[in-house]
């Protein structure tokens, strides 16, 4: 008598990886080039709703310890579920290694850019963070020992940036603002030290499962920010916090950490990190749209001719880091892989 096996397919993360006996997520994987790309759109979606999500929740909340309970909270949820399926701890070594990342990536990039929207509008937080295709990009060659990006991707980048400071030319004048200055340095920063993290991530990646890894990312991150929260002595209390922030803060977690951070993983073990770091052009559009239908921000024809030129900037980029189409025979065999 034979048994039958249930089919499996297989996730990989490093030289680590995880079974998935769904048979819709194994049919899926089959083609792991087109869930990435999958995973860059979600990405670029969500983590531009989260520009508002963050501004919404800055209300009530101080800056650090939103994006510290927010971390904290996602991290440990992820923890957990992947505890309940069974997965085994990655050991010390790999925790250690894993949380230095995570504080780089998330700690030291989204906390700052969280604390920079208590004194700067969501869309000018976008746009800062556009910065980041030029960090990957950067560091790709100096640390990947990748070819130096082709003109067509420089192009790409110098448009797509070109487009989005069009997109907010008349919020410019608020730079004599102390606060909005340091707002913006601030996110700066962020966007240096996720793009330094990412890279680094993907020059040695940790050998662990992609998930359980993420939630380790974002706890050790949390929790380094609610202690530099508490570190500040800022006041604050719980009770003050409206159902706007708490409702911001949940979406947040869910959305913004949970989900999407699986899905930049998972994107940026699969394609060139000049390709997946275009949701950064993505995000700011999201952002605009938002703020004109939720905090009824102007839209203006800078907005507008800002926005065709971004997509311009990301059509060059993707274009030009996308491999060369493969013939026919190829990719059938690519698709029958487990």
């Amino acid at each position: 008598m034979v048994k039958n096996k249930k089919s499996a397919s297989v996730l990989h993360y490093g030289k680590n990886t995880t079974l998935c006996r769904n048979p819709v997520i194994a049919v899926l994987m089959k083609n792991e080039k087109f869930l990435a790309y999958c995973c860059v759109a979600a990405i670029s979606f969500l983590w531009g709703t989260t520009f508002l999500g963050i501004k919404i929740g800055v209300e009530d909340f101080p800056g650090f310890l939103l994006a510290g309970i927010r971390q904290a909270a996602a991290g440990l949820i992820v923890i957990l579920v992947c505890v309940a399926r069974g997965v085994k701890w990655p050991g010390w070594k790999t925790t250690l290694k894993l949380s230095g990342l995570g504080i780089l990536i998330i700690g030291m990039g989204n906390g700052p850019v969280t604390w920079a929207e208590e004194h700067v509008e969501s869309g000018m937080a976008a746009i800062v963070c556009a910065l980041v295709p030029i960090w990957i990009s950067l560091f790709s060659v100096m640390l990947l020992q990748q070819r130096s990006p082709g003109w067509k991707q420089v192009a790409g980048l110098l448009i797509g940036f070109s487009g989005i400071v069009l997109v907010f030319s008349d919020s410019l004048g608020q730079f004599a603002n102390p606060g909005y200055l340091w707002g913006v340095i601030f996110t700066a920063i962020g966007t240096f030290c996720w793009g330094l993290g990412s890279v680094l991530s993907r020059r040695n990646p940790p050998k662990t499962d992609l998930f359980f890894g993420a939630g380790i990312q974002m706890a050790a991150a949390g929790f380094v920010l609610i202690a530099v929260h508490a570190f500040t002595g800022k006041e604050f209390d719980f009770a003050q916090v409206g159902w706007k922030s708490w409702t911001a803060l949940g979406y947040l977690i869910l959305f913004g950490s949970i989900i999407a951070f699986y899905c930049y993983l998972y994107a940026f073990s699969k394609l060139p990190p000049v390709l997946v770091s275009v949701y950064a052009y993505i995000n700011p559009l999201v952002a605009v749209a938002l703020g004109a239908l939720w905090l009824q921000e102007p839209l203006s024809w800078r907005v507008i001719a800002g926005t065709l030129v971004t997509v311009g900037g990301v059509y060059l980029v993707s274009r030009s880091s996308a491999p060369k189409k493969e013939p026919a025979g190829n990719i059938a065999a690519e698709a029958t892989q487990t």
